[in-house]
């Protein structure tokens, strides 16, 4: 990645728009692997084939997400990755709170 600019741009239309890049059959599949899963928080680390089926790798509960350095070329990820760890925070931040009543 960090040496070619057309993977990034790949990444960064990902990023942008997943459903868009990955199509309706992608994020079926996407759809069931996170019901399979029943998990309130975990990754999931696939890539689409040309015919636009996931090529599932692994799933878990123990995905790290991290900010990317602040290197220009790597800007395109940080919003992104702050989503994730915003919406982390506040599924926390909520459980918390419904616990403790």
């Amino acid at each position: 990645m960090a040496n070619s600019p057309q993977n990034r741009a790949k990444d960064a239309a990902f990023l942008d728009d997943m459903a868009g890049t990955i199509g309706p059959r992608g994020m079926t599949a996407l759809e069931r692997i996170r019901t399979a899963l029943a998990l309130d928080y975990g990754g999931v680390d696939f890539a689409v084939n040309r015919s636009g089926d996931i090529l599932f790798f692994e799933a878990n509960a123990t995905m790290l997400v991290f900010l990317p350095l602040d290197d220009l070329k790597w800007a395109y990820r940080r919003p992104a990755a702050e989503a994730v760890l915003s919406a982390v925070r506040a599924m926390l931040m909520q459980r918390s709170v419904a616990d403790s009543i």
